[in-house]
């Protein structure tokens, strides 16, 4: 990526794509990262690239771990989000065509 983006990619849960503010922010460790795996039957990927979402919000982070110690049964998506690397901030990257947040 060439540019700065609107908002910080560091800000979106990998899981669910949501903006995520810091006291909501968890990392992607490895329970996380395996109960991801197991439920959606993939990787969480592009963690060595500076574009990619590198927290998951508390709450994915909550049910993902729920639902490996087999508390919940399912989650709200069935389908995860493909993380792509943007070509260009005016119409494909998701961080910058994502309406700036902010905690006010």
């Amino acid at each position: 990526m060439l540019w700065n983006c609107v908002n910080n990619p560091g800000n979106f849960c990998y899981v669910c794509g949501e903006t995520t503010f810091v006291a909501q922010k968890r990392t992607n460790n490895l329970v996380v990262r395996t109960a991801y795996f197991l439920y959606l039957e993939g990787n969480v990927g592009e963690q060595d690239k500076t574009w990619a979402s590198h927290a998951c919000c508390n709450f994915y982070s909550v049910r993902l771990r729920e639902w490996l110690d087999g508390k919940k049964c399912s989650m709200q998506f069935a389908v995860p989000i493909v993380w792509r690397e943007p070509t260009n901030p005016v119409n494909n990257c998701y961080f910058c065509m994502t309406p700036p947040q902010n905690m006010g």
